[in-house]
């Protein structure tokens, strides 16, 4: 399945998934990550936009988005997870959002290391194609 068809698939899903019936007073407050080891820039969006989509399903709001377009799976040296990181360590961050697990690496030791580093913040980390795929709503 293309990354297209992949995000159109987890987008369906979402649209479907019941609204939450009870809204916080203050909005749960997430960040985003995606990342791209060529430069599609449209895939880029694509994912920007499932995660906002995610997050008004959810009542949330989507501080930013942080990217890296062009970055292979193996470096850890990437500007956007840098600035992702500096984000979850705001104390209103309770959310690190990224599609799915290959938008931290391909490579297992890698995405270990960068799952850490986001342990390592005061948020938590959510996949949402796992979520969406095992039929959990944004909570």
């Amino acid at each position: 399945m293309s990354n297209i068809a992949r995000l159109q698939s987890l987008t369906a899903k979402l649209e479907t998934e019941p609204r939450s019936a009870t809204m916080p007073e203050l909005p749960v407050l997430a960040y985003g990550y995606v990342r791209s080891n060529d430069r599609d820039t449209g895939y880029i969006k694509a994912c920007a936009h499932l995660l906002e989509a995610w997050c008004t399903a959810a009542g949330w709001r989507l501080g930013v988005v942080f990217r890296d377009n062009g970055y292979d799976s193996i470096s850890t040296a990437r500007p956007g997870f840098a600035g992702f990181l500096d984000a979850l360590r705001l104390p209103e961050a309770a959310f690190g959002l990224v599609i799915d697990h290959s938008h931290l690496s391909d490579d297992e030791d890698v995405a270990k290391q960068l799952v850490a580093e986001v342990r390592r913040t005061s948020a938590v980390l959510r996949v949402v194609a796992d979520d969406l795929e095992d039929g959990k709503a944004a909570k």
